[in-house]
């Protein structure tokens, strides 16, 4: 099914049909637009500084006469994040689909200049309905995934005494299991062994995937010796995968070996955030 055809799409591979398909591009995404994209109660969410969009279901396949559109739906009025989207430091969804936990610093000026942490939930159940659930955040940069045999969160460390590391995080109790109450910060552990140096002039950016049953994939971007620009011209890309679980003393380490390689690529970065983009199917 393909959007209307003054609509530019985006192509998506179906894994389950092992087809490619055409979603409608949001009608509010721009260059310097930095949303965050997630999957609650199985629909698609761009969640933006400003605006909340919803992708509606694919419509059935119909004759080429009917032009009904498979289109994204603003929810703004329903949900309108109460902080700047482009400001998160990392993101989580709880194992009941249907809760997206953001972890945000929110700036003050009056009466005088403070940064504050502070996290928040969504949640897609029968109203979208954003909850401050604290004044902290969770210990992760970027996104977090939830392993079921850890019953964890994990993701990288956004600490100093962590950075390079990965860490693992209790899961914070949704709306409806947490009473009227809010929740203290959850308990994280650190993972000792470093998978890669942040400090590393080389080092441009890095992000972990969840390949499931406890198995994660690094996908580090370093420039190539000698290129001392901050976007090189060429780049290589270390993957390492690797498993997690508990020690004897419940602390958080690495099972079995570690798998590296890398690649060369011949394209540089162009991008602000310098993180690479991989798919695990």
């Amino acid at each position: 099914m393909f959007p209307v055809s003054s609509s530019p799409g985006v192509p998506v591979f179906d894994t389950e049909s092992s087809g490619v398909l055409v979603y409608p591009r949001p009608p509010r995404y721009g260059r310097f637009d930095f949303p965050l994209f997630a999957s609650l109660r199985g629909i698609l969410f761009k969640i933006s500084t400003s605006s909340v969009e919803m992708l509606g279901l694919q419509p059935p396949a119909v004759a080429d006469d009917d032009d009904k559109p498979w289109a994204w739906h603003d929810m703004t009025a329903y949900a309108e994040p109460p902080f700047d989207v482009y400001r998160t430091v990392c993101h989580a969804l709880h194992p009941d689909g249907r809760t997206l936990f953001v972890s945000v610093p929110i700036e003050f000026t009056s009466p005088r200049r403070e940064i504050t942490e502070h996290t928040f939930s969504l949640d897609a159940g029968e109203h979208l309905e954003w909850t401050h659930r604290g004044e902290w955040m969770l210990p992760f940069k970027g996104q977090a995934y939830y392993d079921a045999e850890l019953d964890a969160w994990v993701g990288l460390c956004r600490h100093r005494e962590g950075l390079g590391h990965v860490c693992s995080c209790d899961l914070v109790p949704p709306l409806s299991a947490s009473g009227d109450g809010k929740p203290m910060p959850p308990r994280w552990k650190l993972c000792g062994e470093r998978l890669f140096r942040p400090d590393d002039e080389r080092h441009r950016g890095a992000k972990l995937w969840h390949m499931g049953s406890s198995r994660f994939c690094l996908v580090e971007v370093v420039a190539r010796r000698g290129d001392k620009k901050m976007y090189p011209i060429r780049c290589v890309l270390r993957m390492t995968t690797f498993g997690l679980r508990y020690g004897k003393n419940g602390e958080l380490e690495i099972a079995g070996r570690m798998a590296r390689s890398s690649k060369s690529a011949n394209k540089g970065l162009h991008d602000r955030s310098m993180e690479p983009v991989a798919f695990w199917m």
